[in-house]
């Protein structure tokens, strides 16, 4: 459902990624939303955002399938160089945590 930041509490979770007026990924869908996460998305200019009660959305929207995660992680890290290792380490991190395996090795 579509809510408006203000009238919005903490413990929400989100339905659908939270993008900012140049395409980029705020946050990501299954997002637990925190008073911290309220106030940075206030900061991007971010009004509105759909987000449901905890348990209410479904296991798809936590965590999105290792082709869907993959692909968005590509895409956040597409003006990187791929071949960095550096790169290379958060891309893996990203998308451990995309698919909510955690960051553990």
């Amino acid at each position: 459902m579509d809510l408006c930041l203000d009238d919005m509490q903490p413990g929400l979770v989100l339905v659908h990624p939270v993008v900012d007026s140049k395409g980029n990924v705020l946050l990501g869908k299954g997002v637990r939303l925190t008073a911290r996460h309220l106030t940075l998305l206030r900061a991007h200019g971010v009004t509105h955002v759909d987000a449901a009660p905890s348990g209410t959305e479904s296991t798809a929207a936590a965590a999105p399938s290792a082709q869907e995660a993959s692909m968005q992680i590509e895409e956040q890290f597409r003006n990187t160089n791929p071949d960095h290792p550096l790169i290379s380490e958060l891309k893996r991190i990203c998308l451990r945590r995309r698919q909510g395996t955690g960051e553990s090795t």
